[in-house]
């Protein structure tokens, strides 16, 4: 058997084959196993020794022909170029430069400075959404931690009277404020309009808007005319007047 190789494998098992025999008889079939493993060359031996060689002969055979296919298919597999490579990830579509998302050749609606429900220096509509008359939270003693400030519930928006509108704005004039809005007119305004503001959102806080229009009213030229009238001064508020008065 040439080729073989120099080394083989012996099971445990083969132990019940060589039991019964003597201990030379043992060397013998021991010795002429090593040589077959080697050369393929079976030595003479007696006949127990020739019954216990054979056994062990079959062993050694089919473990050998098992580590001949094995050596069998690399070499196949070697001549084929051996394993084929994993394929590389396919790269990542790069950014956009520009860093923005969606679409940013869509032009931004502008502002529109005739709006009367809009403050150039402050938008209602994006301040949080909490109750005007709100507490607020105490100053943390001095060397203590501030706490975190708690997050208010968001507030449903509930539309004010003539009578609450005619209150704030009688509370605005004693504040030295230059308000001449008609408060039946305020609210017929908004009624009509489902109290949205003419930016299509809802209202969430009717005493800024009232200020947003004393705003507008202030900045219009003497003459021109106004939420309440053309220049003239806003009546007192009385309760026990009928609204007609106040027109």
């Amino acid at each position: 058997m040439p080729g073989r190789k120099s080394s083989f494998v012996l099971y445990t098992d083969a132990l019940e084959c060589i039991d019964p025999l003597e201990a030379a008889e043992r060397g013998n079939v021991f010795t002429a196993i090593l040589e077959y493993a080697r050369t393929g060359n079976i030595a003479p031996l007696e006949k127990a020794e020739q019954i216990a060689f054979n056994f062990i002969k079959v062993q050694v055979d089919r473990t050998n022909s098992a580590y001949e296919s094995v050596c069998e298919r690399n070499r196949v597999n070697g001549a084929k170029g051996g394993r084929p490579r994993k394929q590389a990830a396919p790269e990542e579509e790069p950014k956009k430069p520009s860093g923005f998302s969606g679409n940013p050749e869509k032009p931004k609606k502008p502002d529109n400075d005739n709006d009367p429900d809009r403050d150039p220096d402050r938008d209602p509509d994006n301040e949080p959404n909490i109750s005007p008359h709100g507490a607020i939270a105490p100053f943390p003693p001095e060397g203590g931690a501030a706490s975190p400030p708690k997050r208010t519930p968001a507030l449903r928006f509930v539309p004010p009277s003539v009578e609450d509108v005619a209150a704030y704005c009688q509370e605005r004039r004693n504040q030295g404020k230059a308000n001449n809005i008609d408060p039946e007119r305020f609210c017929d305004y908004y009624t009509a309009q489902g109290w949205v503001l003419s930016n299509g959102q809802k209202m969430k806080d009717w005493q800024c808007t009232v200020r947003n229009w004393e705003k507008r009213d202030s900045e219009r030229p003497a003459g021109t005319g106004g939420h309440q009238g053309a220049g003239e001064p806003a009546p007192a508020y009385d309760p026990t007047k009928p609204w007609g008065e106040y027109t």
